[in-house]
């Protein structure tokens, strides 16, 4: 099932320009091999287009940090300044984040509470700056024995609760950019596999040095976990380019990995033949400072990509909609693109999966609520309308 490609949130059935992507691709590899990059070709590029694809894969930073060196020198031009703004901001938000991390992870060394830190936290380090890693969040496992004296902590110190006590994590808030998401666990019951893989977390984890009561994985645990994840999303609404790169420099400076080890693992949770591809994509486009042209991608290489690029960091509604009805086809042997659309509106309007039991856990522990169930949905639906719109016209263009 081919994906339409769009540039950004808001802007429909924007055919994103092959020459805008790899532009883009080739300016991540200078910034990751610390490249000064070709004035003249730069001049040639429509920054604002990179820009505004940059910023939607959550690599503005990294990309600024080669453009930085790349404009007329006195710093005075309007994109210039666009991209060294980014790159100061996200350096400044790094700073707060690890400033605020570092004092809520003194609180649980007092409190005895078992953690670790998860996914950005861990990946900013390989970045060739400091900041320029871009994290929306603080992602951190811990000891849900002790959520109720996490979630007082937060909000002694200001934190609104976004969300407590349901499914996967607990996400706490606090103006101007603080976002901690707390996991109680690493998947959701809904992913099956990986929910059973992990549910004995605890006991794949080293004790670090240095402290009391941290935690971390093996350098390979930590892959597959990573890659997990990045599945997790690329299946759903979709994932970006920052998940290749953030998989390329893992791969490419953890030097001393176990290989089989992690293959067999990822084989068990059905993802190896993914990873391949993945990694194998991941190190074609940033290996080396030299222009990538798009015919030196195998047709494979070229699907894979455009499915990344028009997913954007944290993917799109259509993605999602055409993720799932690809699903419904495979898993569920559906033909037929009225009987798969007329399937996906009954899945959604009237929950049986496991994934809509979890979200609403409530009414299929509580028999006598079952009836009340459509009408929440309903009023869901009021108050999401835009996304729902949107989800609409997706299953619609199918």
């Amino acid at each position: 099932m081919k994906r339409n490609p769009s540039t950004e949130k808001g802007q429909k059935n924007t055919v994103i320009r092959t020459d805008t992507v790899m532009d883009l691709i080739w300016l991540i590899r200078c910034a990751l091999s610390r490249t000064k990059p070709d004035v003249e070709r730069v001049a040639g590029m429509d920054q604002q287009k990179l820009y505004k694809l940059s910023t939607w894969h959550s690599l503005d930073a990294l990309v600024g940090t080669a453009m930085s060196g790349a404009g007329d020198g006195t710093g005075a031009g309007a994109m210039e300044k666009r991209w060294k703004a980014a790159v100061d901001q996200a350096v400044r938000r790094t700073v707060l984040f690890d400033a605020e991390r570092s004092e809520f992870l003194r609180f649980m060394e007092e409190n005895g509470i078992w953690y670790m830190p998860l996914k950005g936290v861990v990946l900013k380090d390989l970045y060739p700056h400091y900041g320029i890693r871009q994290m929306s969040d603080n992602d951190i496992l811990f000891d849900v024995r002790h959520a109720e004296k996490v979630r007082d902590w937060f909000r002694g110190r200001g934190y609104k609760v976004k969300k407590y006590a349901l499914r996967v994590h607990d996400t706490y808030l606090k103006e101007p950019i603080y976002n901690f998401e707390m996991h109680r666990t690493l998947f959701s019951p809904s992913k099956e596999i990986w929910y059973a893989y992990y549910a004995n977390v605890k006991d794949r984890l080293v004790k670090d040095e240095g402290n009391g009561f941290g935690f971390h994985f093996t350098d390979e645990d930590f892959y597959v976990y990573f890659f997990a994840h990045a599945a997790k999303h690329y299946e759903g609404g979709g994932t970006g380019l920052r998940m290749l790169v953030d998989l390329y420099l893992y791969a490419s400076k953890k030097t001393d990995l176990d290989w089989p080890y992690i293959e067999g693992e990822l084989k068990n949770l059905g993802l190896l033949k993914s990873e391949r591809e993945m990694r194998e994509l991941a190190s074609t486009l940033f290996s080396g400072d030299a222009y990538l042209s798009e015919q030196m991608l195998s047709p494979r290489q070229r699907e894979l990509l455009s499915g990344i690029v028009s997913s954007g960091t944290y993917g799109t509604v259509e993605t999602q909609v055409g993720n799932k009805l690809e699903r419904y086809t495979k898993e569920k042997k559906i033909s037929g693109k009225t009987r798969l659309k007329l399937h996906y509106l009954r899945e959604r309007f009237f929950p049986t999966t496991p994934e809509h039991r979890e979200y609403y856990a409530f009414y299929y522990q509580h028999w006598w609520g079952r009836p009340l169930l459509l009408f929440v949905r309903f009023v869901k639906l009021l108050i999401n309308r835009k996304r729902v719109k949107k989800e609409f016209e997706a299953l619609r263009r199918f």
